[in-house]
């Protein structure tokens, strides 16, 4: 060979050495590229979640004091053990709801005849279940089941549930709007069961 040809294959194979760098150069930019687009995508799913979990958290204080306020104002209008609890419960309630409230829910009737008084009837409240369906500017939509017991003289307690949707302002801490929907019995003849 001669000197000629030596330069010829030297120059050959350094073109190629400098093309393979130049390639892996290339894939290690593309490789570099992918990564960071890769990372950009995830800050966002993860910026994004982060979002989602603020704004649950900013709507579940309004939850908590509608909450609150349900809880206060039915077991106001479902526990009293006489005539004067049964009759001092509006005015309890007057700090929990508006006028109209307490007039559409039915529950604060006035008694004449002292009828709780004469049947020595009490009543208590077992449960109240709140299910809130929508907040937003300050007020809570939701539906309440309110599960209670009377009883009247000697009797055993028969229990009975309620239900009503309700808007509850959580700035002012008062329900503003509600609406029985009805009551539920459930009955059973035990007789049935002795066949």
């Amino acid at each position: 060979m001669n000197i000629k040809e030596n330069w010829l294959e030297m120059g050959l194979v350094t073109g190629i050495i400098i093309l393979a760098g130049f390639l892996l150069y290339q894939r290690s930019e593309v490789i570099t590229t992918l990564n960071s687009k890769l990372t950009m995508e995830q800050q966002k799913k993860r910026t994004n979640a982060e979002s989602i979990v603020n704004i649950d958290q900013q709507k579940r204080p309004r939850v908590t004091v509608a909450t609150m306020v349900v809880n206060n104002f039915f077991s106001t209008a479902y526990t009293y053990s006489d005539q004067q609890s049964f009759d001092s419960r509006i005015e309890k309630a007057e700090a929990l709801a508006t006028n109209q409230s307490i007039q559409a829910s039915e529950l604060f009737e006035d008694d004449p005849h002292k009828m709780v008084q004469q049947l020595e009837q009490m009543s208590q409240v077992d449960e109240i279940r709140f299910f809130p369906k929508k907040v937003s500017d300050g007020n809570v939509i939701g539906s309440v089941l309110v599960k209670f017991s009377v009883n009247s003289e000697d009797k055993k307690p028969g229990q009975q549930t309620r239900a009503f949707n309700l808007t509850i302002d959580t700035d002012k801490k008062r329900i503003t709007d509600v609406q029985p929907l009805g009551q539920f019995e459930v009955m059973s003849d035990s007789k049935q069961l002795e066949e």
